[in-house]
């Protein structure tokens, strides 16, 4: 039997089932789309290039309590030097502004307290930079403030260059004075 007269048998038989409507043994019927049926079949050795890991990003103040509770202290501190030093150059008459008076005679009994203000807003301003959204953090922050304002006199002392440099060799010669 040559090749084309067992074709052409195969061919009627299949077509003698469709006609009984019976199933057709002669091959599988797919049905889906082609992508589907893609990833289907025996696995291929595939070169593969390893990804990366990723590195974490550490965001600012997502350190640890142990490292920004100190942070938090010491830029509490350096809110309170800064505060001292534009309530010193706006109200007082030794600061570059000559002695500004107080916006109304109902704040002069006030205006003692005009350091704190000035350290509150730069201290809330560090607070929202580095995030130092804890009660820890933020307890460190207003710590350090306070130290600055209770031993301002004592570092006059210790570091008198430095308050020269911000304040003037006046106030720092008053201040010394008064220890």
């Amino acid at each position: 039997m040559s090749l084309a007269e067992e074709q052409r048998r195969s061919f009627e038989n299949r077509l003698g089932r469709i006609r009984d409507q019976a199933s057709n043994t002669m091959g599988e019927v797919h049905i889906g789309p082609a992508e589907a049926r893609a990833s289907e079949g025996k696995p291929k050795n595939r070169v593969r290039v390893k990804s990366k890991k990723d590195t974490k990003e550490v965001m600012l103040g997502q350190g640890s309590n142990t490292v920004l509770i100190p942070v938090g202290f010491i830029l509490g501190g350096l809110s309170m030097f800064a505060g001292m030093a534009l309530n010193f150059h706006l109200f007082d008459p030794r600061g570059l502004l000559g002695g500004l008076s107080a916006p109304h005679p109902a704040l002069e009994p006030y205006m003692i307290y005009a350091p704190l203000v000035f350290a509150s807003v730069f201290a809330l301003a560090f607070s929202w930079t580095f995030h130092l959204s804890n009660f820890l953090r933020r307890a460190a922050l207003v710590a350090g403030v306070i130290a600055g304002f209770v031993y301002h006199p004592q570092l006059v002392d210790t570091f008198p260059g430095t308050h020269v440099t911000f304040y003037s060799k006046q106030y720092v010669k008053d201040v010394r004075a008064e220890l």
